[in-house]
């Protein structure tokens, strides 16, 4: 059984079914917290004020987000046989023809994905730490992102058993602060952009 205080000892192994535990709600949270993420906030504002109404954004948001029921399908294999899509993914394309994919898909998740969610949360970070006297516009944004990401590595090497654990408060907190400042910013009077 795996532990939230001890590192990740398994890889891409097969898994004997007595050991697999895992539900499939056990993964609401996991896909909750990014869901409401502080790049969503970013992607949101960039669309806004890159002229489409509020409805149209979210109208974006929303046809990007479906393109994920992809990789969710893919994903359904892994835990059915026990081990990770990525290999999975080799009976469809060959051991040869999986490496394209799997590094096309990583980088996506790792280079794209991750790098744009630590720099919105360094920004934002930084620019809360200003409203506290911290408004170094060098140090503070470095230093932000490097707790960040040491933090985001630190619990993939705890694996499993710590995302489960994290992701669950870390989804909630995210949602209670994506609905203060959603309902911040939908007040009457707050959506209208400054004359040109």
């Amino acid at each position: 059984m795996d532990a939230p205080n001890q590192p990740e000892t398994r890889g891409i192994e097969l898994i004997g079914a007595g050991e697999r535990h895992g539900r499939a709600r056990d993964l609401f949270f996991v896909w909750a917290a990014p869901s409401v993420s502080i790049l969503n906030f970013t992607v949101g504002a960039t669309l806004v004020l890159l002229g489409l109404e509020l409805w149209q954004a979210v109208l974006v948001v929303i046809a990007g987000s479906v393109l994920w029921v992809f990789p969710g399908l893919i994903a359904i294999s892994g835990p059915a046989a026990g081990t990770s899509g990525s290999v999975i993914t080799r009976a469809i394309y060959g051991i040869i023809g999986n490496k394209p994919v799997v590094a096309f898909t990583g980088w996506l998740i790792g280079a794209v994905f991750l790098a744009l969610n630590w720099l919105a949360s360094s920004f934002l970070g930084a620019g809360l730490l200003a409203g506290l006297g911290l408004s170094d516009p060098v140090v503070v944004p470095i230093a932000v992102t490097l707790v960040i990401s040491a933090l985001t590595v630190l619990v993939a090497v705890y694996g499993h058993a710590l995302i489960l654990r994290v992701h669950s408060w870390l989804a909630i907190v995210l949602a209670v602060i994506f609905v203060t400042v959603a309902a911040f910013i939908l007040a009457p009077g707050r959506m209208e952009l400054p004359a040109a």
